[in-house]
């Protein structure tokens, strides 16, 4: 990504322009008992739950994620979006603020098998995927929603080179790697697909 798009989504968030969620993603909230149950079994391991967010946004995930006391990164381009983050966590009393980084996510990378939970929301980057199938660790979870090309229906100027096509996100994670705990369109919704998985120990 060049840096005229940071300082165009830096510009979105100072404005107030930017789509920036207050809360975490309401998909994935609808999944909260996979996502706590997930903690639970790490904690009771005598581990600490390591969960992250790619293009984070304004952090209503992260947020959500650290409240429920998972340790979390968030991975952004826009430095002003992780300002506004690390504003929110102040304000809610969490101590534990979480990593934020500001990276250019066409050259940025999570490490293998360093996170329990991955997920990132309406952001489309299909050379990152790998990359995030790589990054959750045995048992851990992987969690994607963003739009298809329904979206077209609504936003006619919408480009639908970061549209999903038919079956896409869902067919990442289709192996004996994983197993599929929700795979779904949601055209009442946004025209979107999203997909939760989980890595096969």
């Amino acid at each position: 990504m060049a840096e005229i798009d940071r300082l165009r989504w830096n510009d979105r968030y100072t404005s107030n322009d930017a789509p920036a969620a207050r809360t975490a993603n309401r998909w994935l909230l609808g999944h909260a008992p996979v996502i706590d149950e997930l903690h639970a079994t790490i904690r009771n391991a005598g581990e600490k739950p390591a969960a992250l967010d790619v293009a984070c946004g304004a952090g209503g995930t992260l947020l959500w994620l650290a409240q429920r006391g998972w340790q979390v990164m968030g991975v952004d381009l826009s430095d002003a979006a992780l300002a506004q983050v690390a504003e929110r966590f102040q304000t809610a009393g969490c101590r534990a603020g979480g990593t934020l980084v500001c990276a250019d996510l066409d050259v940025w990378r999570p490490e293998p098998a360093s996170f329990d939970l991955v997920c990132s929301f309406f952001f489309l980057d299909r050379a990152l995927w790998p990359s995030l199938r790589q990054a959750v660790k045995p048992g851990g979870l992987l969690a994607l929603q963003t739009y298809n090309q329904d979206r077209l229906l609504t936003r006619p100027t919408a480009n639908p080179a970061y549209l999903l096509q038919p079956g896409e996100l869902l067919a990442q994670v289709q192996s004996e790697h994983w197993e599929i705990l929700d795979g779904c369109s949601h055209p009442a919704s946004g025209a979107t697909d999203a997909v939760l998985a989980r890595r096969r120990m």
